[in-house]
């Protein structure tokens, strides 16, 4: 996950680098410089906001009939 694409999950997710950073349990600054680049992504990270997109997603209305 890029820079960019934490940012883009992060306002896809409605939440501010703040509330991020308390979903996460890390302070908002790490947020912060995940989103800038200098410090990388770690995978688990990764592999939790992943879990919180898909999360929002939200089912398919059920079809007619069945």
């Amino acid at each position: 996950m890029t820079p960019n694409e934490l940012k883009t999950a992060r306002k896809a997710l409605g939440l501010s680098a703040a509330k991020m950073g308390l979903a996460l349990e890390v302070d908002p600054r790490t947020v912060r410089r995940w989103e800038a680049g200098p410090q990388a992504v770690p995978g688990p990270v990764k592999v939790a906001v992943g879990f919180m997109l898909a999360s929002t997603k939200k089912d398919p209305p059920p079809k007619q009939g069945a």
